[in-house]
């Protein structure tokens, strides 16, 4: 998959948020779902660019983890 059509609409997603973030590196994980006849189906999805060292991907799966860890849900 070509990446630069998801790394667009990071970019235009933070430019809009107006704080001059430029988007560096990239992991995209959503939850996806779907109607069929045989009822709805959902599976997790993940992307990163195929250039991207493995190490990048990894720390940034490890922050998001530590995010959510460390995240207030009260």
């Amino acid at each position: 998959m070509d990446a630069a059509g998801i790394v667009a609409a990071v970019q235009d997603a933070l430019d809009k948020c107006g704080d001059g973030w430029t988007l560096s590196h990239l992991v995209v994980v959503v939850g996806l779902e779907r109607v069929s006849s045989a009822g709805v189906e959902s599976t997790a999805w993940m992307f990163t660019p195929d250039s991207q060292p493995d190490y990048i991907v990894d720390g940034l799966l490890l922050a998001a983890e530590r995010m959510r860890d460390n995240a207030d849900i009260e």
